[in-house]
């Protein structure tokens, strides 16, 4: 067997977890990017909508569509069940190996989820693991908190 069929094996498909409430155009962007930048992996999205409004679900529908992408898994909820219990039903549901939790908001780099990937197979005792989070507000620094305001220089120092 070659090497790159070998690589290619252990490649594990992870579930992109994505939870939209009434933000319907923020979260088909947020599709378009990640589709835009994940390319070495396997990995299916599952989209949860948590009790959008009529005009909302309609907005999503349409722009899910357009975009034509088969890898996307629709859930809707009537009303809001909340952001973790939304996550935790798509967590339960999902098909994958690895999870990977991300907000509608959010603006990946190219092949951001390969590192990731990456190190989660070469420590199989980690649970979890988390990117360096860019500040969109002021790029040149990382965020490393919730919204508290903290932040680093890029440097890390």
């Amino acid at each position: 067997m070659s090497k790159l069929i070998a690589e290619k094996k252990r490649v594990p498909m992870v579930n992109i977890i994505i939870i939209n409430h009434n933000e319907s155009e923020l979260t088909i962007r947020n599709l378009v990017n990640i589709f835009d930048c994940t390319t070495k992996n396997s990995f299916e999205i599952l989209l949860i909508d948590s009790g959008s409004t009529g005009k909302e679900i309609a907005v999503l529908k349409h722009g899910l569509k357009q975009l034509n992408k088969l890898r996307v898994k629709l859930k809707f909820f009537p009303y809001n069940i909340g952001y973790a219990r939304a996550n935790n039903w798509a967590a339960k549901n999902a098909n994958g190996q690895m999870l990977a939790f991300l907000n509608n908001d959010i603006v990946v780099t190219k092949n951001w989820l390969e590192p990731l990937v990456r190190f989660l197979i070469k420590h199989p005792d980690a649970g979890a693991c988390q990117p360096k989070l860019r500040s969109q507000i002021e790029p040149e620094y990382f965020v490393c908190e919730g919204k508290g305001g903290n932040r680093l220089p890029r440097n890390g120092a």
